[in-house]
């Protein structure tokens, strides 16, 4: 009692509040006004506030709704990043580059990229692995009587709450205090699952939608880089063999373009 909002850390940007303050002694109707907002636990929260001031019984009063929008905005910036596209990364950065972004959206706890052994059916392996605020290294599991099972079979899964309780064989989830749970398909394309990419959280997920929708969007975009480095593969592949054959051949071979100018001579 008797300290202010600022003294209290309610107000992360005083001189937001100062701003606001002004506007509103102004007389003006405030509109989507940002603001960010501090809590007890020490999370900040991103809003924005709406206000009208009204005169009742000659006092005057300030209406104001406030809405946080901390997870969308967080989703926002994710889907901005991963617009971007990979040019200036290399694969393994821009798999953890965008796992990491999926989990820190989402504000989960873990995220992986999982693709399957075609040694081993049934055994995942990650190519990309984010836990508790750092990449951690890869590692690989079984899929059977766990909730990746789901989504190997074509389908996007989300528990949003008790998940290690309704797969019990996967300890992995109990001993991590796993509660939630998404996970989307990845495919090559000719819509093959191949792989997945999976997000959890140690509480319940409270926007169902939101993490739906982002990890859905983020698994094609993975599903599209691995479509690239697969074409691109193929491509060395296809390359390496020409060059071989070219330059194992007996008899005098060579390759020019229409206007005759050789580029290569063998």
């Amino acid at each position: 009692m008797g300290r202010t909002s600022v003294e209290l850390g309610i107000w992360i940007d005083p001189d937001a509040r100062v701003e606001l303050v002004r506007r509103i002694r102004a007389g003006e109707n405030v509109r989507n006004y940002f603001l960010r907002l501090g809590t007890r636990t020490g999370d900040i929260r991103e809003c924005v506030m709406s206000g009208v001031r009204v005169s009742i019984d000659d006092a005057d009063y300030l209406v104001a709704v406030v809405r946080d929008e901390t997870e969308q905005r967080k989703a926002d910036r994710a889907l901005r990043r991963l617009a971007q596209g990979s040019a200036q990364l290399e694969s393994e950065q821009f798999y953890m580059a965008l796992v990491t972004d999926l989990v820190e959206a989402l504000g989960f706890a873990i995220g992986f990229i999982g693709l399957l052994d075609p040694k081993a059916p049934g055994r995942i392996v990650t190519r990309a692995a984010y836990a508790h605020g750092r990449p951690r290294e890869p590692f690989s599991y079984e899929a059977k009587g766990a909730p990746c099972e789901c989504v190997l079979a074509g389908n996007v899964c989300i528990y949003a709450e008790h998940v290690a309780e309704n797969f019990p064989d996967d300890a992995a989830l109990a001993r991590q205090g796993i509660a939630a749970y998404v996970g989307a398909p990845l495919r090559d394309d000719t819509g093959q699952v191949i792989g997945l990419l999976v997000a959890m959280h140690t509480h319940a997920i409270a926007d169902t939608d939101l993490a739906r929708s982002l990890v859905s969007v983020f698994a094609e975009r993975v599903g599209a880089e691995l479509a690239r480095e697969s074409a691109n593969r193929a491509l060395l592949a296809s390359q390496t063999k020409f060059s071989a054959l070219f330059h194992s051949s007996p008899v005098a071979m060579t390759v020019s373009r229409r206007d005759l100018d050789y580029i290569v001579v063998d």
